[in-house]
């Protein structure tokens, strides 16, 4: 049986590297068993001890896992490993399966990952303590998959920073447009004023009195469209690319620049 030294050489010669689930997985059996996989699949060895994969997952995995785990870990692993003796082990059809299986479902997710790490580096640019914890949770809503959740959440952010960006910065110019409409509400004095008129016209208004441009209207309005959408009980179903391009829309175009 060759070293584990050089069963290590093989793995990296090969770039095999340990994918993103096997690190997050908080479970000893799981990694015991993808290092039974690659190994028996990249090299001459088929069996591994306890203390072979213990020192595999530091080398591998940079995990220090005790052999104890792990001989633990396979007396309750069932057909997925085998005993061959001597304390080694064989990964068995079931065991490979799992993997394969883990595999799978991991490649599938990969776009969503990748979205999720996107919409997390705008928290990066949001410096508003407030604003980052409520953007935080929007995107936690879109981890677990909860997309509408995550449209409702950022369209509040987005019209609260508005909000705040008009009483602090254009108070005047909103209050001299809204004096023209026919409106209960006459004047805007605090955060909850806004919230007597409609959101449709309180982005009219804001293009009126020049706070928007023409095409931050556009987002807005094509953004309420899909908010109200999501607001109700209906049939229609919202995917996860319809849920980043709201999010990163809303807050690269005007969170960000207001």
């Amino acid at each position: 049986m060759i070293a584990n030294e050089e069963i290590i050489k093989i793995i990296k010669d090969k770039k095999i590297f340990p994918p993103e689930y096997i690190k997050k997985v908080d479970s000893v059996l799981i990694k015991s068993l993808w290092i039974l996989v690659i190994v028996k699949d990249n090299s001459p060895v088929s069996a591994l001890s306890s203390q072979d994969i213990s020192e595999l997952a530091y080398k591998i995995l940079d995990e220090d896992i005790r052999k104890n785990s792990i001989s633990k870990a396979f007396s309750r692993a069932g057909k997925r490993v085998k005993n061959i003796g001597g304390g080694f082990y064989e990964i068995m059809g079931a065991g490979r399966e799992e993997i394969k299986k883990l595999d799978q479902e991991f490649s599938s997710s990969k776009p969503k990952i990748q979205a999720a790490k996107n919409l997390r580096d705008l928290l990066q640019k949001m410096k508003n303590h407030n604003e980052n914890s409520f953007l935080r949770e929007a995107i936690s809503c879109f981890e677990i998959e909860a997309y509408r959740a995550t449209i409702i959440m950022s369209w509040l952010l987005t019209l609260d920073h508005l909000f705040d960006h008009i009483l602090k910065n254009k108070i005047n110019e909103f209050n001299n447009e809204l004096i023209k409409q026919n409106l209960k509400i006459k004047k805007i004095s605090s955060k909850d004023d806004f919230l007597e008129m409609k959101e449709e016209r309180f982005i009219e208004i804001c293009r009126a009195a020049g706070i928007i441009t023409n095409d931050i209207k556009k987002i807005l309005d094509e953004k309420l469209g899909i908010r109200n959408s999501c607001a109700h009980p209906n049939s229609i179903i919202v995917k996860e690319a319809k849920a980043t391009n709201f999010v990163e829309d809303l807050i690269e175009n005007i969170v960000l620049k207001y």
